[in-house]
């Protein structure tokens, strides 16, 4: 998140210089403003001091993290599943306004000694069912299919996604409309996911997403 106000004339002269100027990032950051701050009179709000009311009593602080790699973007969703979430949601006195579908509740089918349909520290969206399976610290997007058997840990699951019967998958993102043969492994054996798959530098392995919905990518057993 960056807001910036700018007179229009001059960020366009601005930029027309920095354009100029071999040597730049052409980064508002790292060039646009250091240039500014030597001639003009710059004013910030500092987010860092923001507080947040509680529900009942007393507030918490402000939540700020840069999401400009797949590591970051990965433990911003990871943030959302604590108990105690540094971003949270479930405060009434500061709701976060975003788009709402409509859709039926999540649900868990399932209580069988080794078929239980559960979610542990994780965030489930609506229009999910979970048959029978165990989910823990992971994040399931919307309309999300997970059959029987599987175990999922510390994962990523975007809308649309389903995932067949056995599988096994940790420290994943796996991008929409995928889906996932039954018994297929991802996240247990590093070079193995290197050849089929996106291996981020902290070990997330990545499956992009596939190209549109009802038109799925089915990810074989691995």
């Amino acid at each position: 998140m960056g807001n910036y106000i700018f007179n229009a004339e001059l960020l366009l002269e601005i930029l027309q210089n920095d354009a100029q100027q071999d040597d730049s990032q052409h980064d508002f950051g790292r060039n646009i403003l250091p240039a500014l701050l030597k001639s003009h009179k710059l004013m910030a709000y500092d987010f860092g001091k923001n507080s947040v009311p509680l529900d009942f009593k007393g507030e918490e602080g402000s939540y700020w993290r840069d999401v400009g790699t797949i590591e970051s973007y990965y433990e911003a969703n990871m943030d959302l599943r604590s108990v105690r979430p540094s971003l949270n949601l479930y405060n009434k006195s500061w709701p976060i306004r975003t788009l709402g579908y409509g859709g039926a509740p999540p649900k868990f089918v399932f209580d069988e000694a080794s078929r239980t349909g559960v979610a542990i520290n994780s965030i489930v969206a609506e229009g999910t069912i979970i048959s029978g399976s165990r989910i823990s610290g992971s994040v399931i997007g919307q309309n999300v299919r997970i059959h029987s058997y599987c175990q999922i840990e510390d994962s990523i699951l975007m809308d649309w996604v389903e995932v067949g019967r056995g599988c096994r998958i940790k420290n994943a993102i796996i991008d929409k409309f995928n889906t996932l043969a039954p018994g297929t492994e991802i996240g247990y054996d590093r070079e193995s996911d290197r050849e089929r798959y996106i291996v981020a530098g902290d070990g997330i392995t990545i499956i992009p997403r596939a190209a549109e919905k009802n038109c799925w990518t089915t990810i074989e057993r691995g």
